[in-house]
């Protein structure tokens, strides 16, 4: 149980604080806070449930073998209820004293352009922290490193695709009126084929070393 409550309360940070400063007015600093925060829970969750607050690094996980098939759907609803809890408090909170409201972030011109931002932004996400945790355990490092390949993603892939790269994230976006939901196979699809494809590029380079 405190795994998925780990998992829970990580996914519930990174939507809410997505969804606030991204309608608050923080502007370009937006990515900062989202990246910082989710740095700072991963620092707190890894040792617990090696906090991945995403399905699509749960399922890359599940696919190397270090997550139990039982465990793998509730650390999947875990997060999608976090994220789901967290984008109906973030609405709130934007009402409270006129601080703002939510406005839809992700206008898909081109779904297939949104699609692939979303695949490459969550492979560089499980990429990384299947590296990180592979050569630093569940250190301080993991967080660190893992916030800023989100940073990075943020800034690069957020205007094309709204910058979910997690399922959990798109939930929460949708629900609080960021996206819609016809647009929300984008964020299953692209994350969940991008942390399956970021598992197999991982294997081939560190086959030798697993498991």
């Amino acid at each position: 149980m405190k795994k998925y409550l780990v998992e829970g309360i990580g996914a519930f940070f990174w939507v809410l604080t997505l969804v606030l400063t991204l309608n608050n007015g923080a502007g370009s600093l937006a990515p900062l806070a989202i990246g910082a925060i989710v740095m700072v829970m991963t620092g707190v969750g890894a040792s617990v449930s090696g906090a991945h607050f995403n399905p699509a690094l749960s399922l890359a996980m599940l696919m190397r073998g270090k997550l139990d098939r039982i465990e793998f759907p509730y650390y999947v609803l875990a997060q999608l209820l976090g994220g789901f809890v967290a984008a109906l408090i973030a609405v709130f909170l934007l009402g409270c004293g006129n601080a703002g409201s939510t406005n839809i972030q992700a206008r898909f011109n081109d779904p297939i352009c949104a699609l692939l931002a979303e695949f490459i932004g969550a492979f560089l996400l499980v990429y990384t922290y299947l590296h990180i945790q592979r050569s630093e355990g569940q250190s301080t490092m993991t967080g660190l490193v893992v916030g800023g390949a989100l940073l990075v993603a943020l800034y690069a892939f957020g205007p094309v695709s709204g910058g979910a790269f997690n399922p959990a994230v798109g939930v929460g976006m949708i629900a609080s009126g960021m996206a819609v939901w016809g647009d929300i196979w984008i964020y299953l699809l692209g994350s969940l084929l991008g942390g399956a494809a970021a598992f197999t590029a991982f294997q081939a380079i560190a086959e030798p070393e697993m498991p």
